[in-house]
């Protein structure tokens, strides 16, 4: 899953943890993308179990790469990319 953590409704920390929260889902990876570059939040959404936080603009190699990774399972440390 890619999410952002701007959403119209519930935030995507919010998301996350719904979505970590069901069983049959613990399992997804997920990378949090956001413009915002608060570090409170970054660190909220790693614990929460995202695998991990890339700041926009995005660089879409490194996203790519990050994503391909983290499905062949060298992905697994959470990290913040700037």
């Amino acid at each position: 899953v890619i999410l952002d953590v701007v959403l119209k409704g519930m935030d995507g920390l919010e998301t996350l943890l719904q979505i970590k929260q069901n069983s049959e889902f613990l399992d997804v990876p997920v990378i949090v993308i956001s413009a915002r570059h608060d570090d409170a939040v970054e660190q909220n959404v790693l614990r929460a179990g995202a695998q991990a936080y890339m700041r926009k603009p995005l660089d879409l190699q490194i996203l790519t790469d990050m994503a391909l990774a983290i499905l062949e399972g060298k992905g697994r440390n959470a990290r913040i990319v700037q």
